[in-house]
């Protein structure tokens, strides 16, 4: 699995520096770019952000040295809303956020002071879908009209949806 996510990395990584390199070509010379990342040291986005970070170093045009900055905090809320309100939209600063802030918007969280219309998309690292299984014999449980209870931290984590909509077409 972790190699499928490497690879899609990779060739998402790619495509986004061919792009650059063809719009760039000598834009990046002797400049910074920094990654913000929304989330703690040593998780996963991370990790991702740090890898983009090596493969932005190595393979922009005029090899731009690239910073990873984390700014944990509710779920990447803090960092998205930083990066709304200072990041100077230069090329030279980039948001590595997740699919909870698009939910977040979405909801209209009063917290959320970002519009992400207003970002420009670069690209995205599939992890993967995630899966939620159950033995057969249980199915007739959810069927029975009892409500189903769903463990969650915020209940607007994207992956919780997959059971919301399960519930729902299980009636």
């Amino acid at each position: 699995m972790r190699l499928k996510v490497m690879i899609l990395s990779v060739a998402a990584m790619t495509i986004v520096i061919f792009a650059a390199s063809v719009w760039c070509q000598d834009f990046f010379k002797g400049k910074a770019i920094q990654i913000l990342v929304g989330y703690p040291t040593g998780g996963g986005g991370d990790a991702e952000g740090r890898l983009l970070g090596k493969y932005l170093e190595r393979h922009l045009p005029g090899n731009p040295a690239v910073t990873v900055r984390n700014m944990p905090g509710a779920a990447g809320l803090i960092a998205a809303n930083w990066f709304e309100q200072f990041a100077k939209p230069d090329g030279l600063h980039l948001y590595y956020g997740s699919s909870t802030n698009i939910v977040e918007q979405a909801f209209a969280r009063e917290e959320v002071k970002y519009n992400l219309l207003n970002w420009d998309f670069i690209a995205a690292i599939l992890r993967g879908t995630p899966v939620a299984l159950m033995r057969p014999d249980k199915i007739d449980r959810l069927k029975g009209g009892k409500p189903l209870a769903i463990g969650s931290r915020s209940g607007e984590d994207t992956w919780n949806a997959m059971f919301l909509w399960g519930a729902e077409y299980l009636k």
